[in-house]
């Protein structure tokens, strides 16, 4: 089994942040938005939803697309893979959800704003994404 660990000299090098922080405050990837299709761009005032959710020793940043009418039978679970970031899905993100499905894409810890406070695995990933379907 192969696992990819998360290296820290110390403790003080963890990530401890005192207020929360959006991608609001990085507006880079609003840059590649005119190169997707219409129908997949995130509009102003059409961001995803953000939040965090507290789960084992990581904050975990999600985005959520709510759709207006939110009547189909699941939700999705969008997940990016190593060196990505959740938003990096928001063109998929934004379609599912005009199209009525109900979405979040994690950051997976190491990975966006999600907020580690201990070294993770391919497994941490895996057990994140297991408890986040429940």
């Amino acid at each position: 089994m192969i696992q990819l660990l998360v290296r820290f000299d110390s403790y003080d090098n963890l990530v401890k942040w005192t207020e929360k922080r959006s991608y609001n405050d990085f507006p880079q990837w609003k840059d590649f938005q005119m190169y997707y299709p219409e129908e997949f761009r995130i509009i102003e005032g059409e961001e995803p939803a953000e939040e965090y959710w507290e789960w084992r020793d990581y904050s975990v940043h999600l985005d959520r697309y709510i759709p207006k009418e939110n009547n189909k039978p699941l939700k999705i679970i969008l997940v990016h893979g190593g060196g990505g970031n959740g938003r990096l899905l928001a063109p998929m993100g934004a379609y599912l959800r005009a199209e009525g499905y109900e979405c979040v894409a994690a950051d997976m810890p190491g990975f966006g704003l999600t907020e580690i406070r201990k070294p993770n695995s391919y497994s941490t990933w895996v057990e994140l994404l297991n408890d986040l379907t429940v």
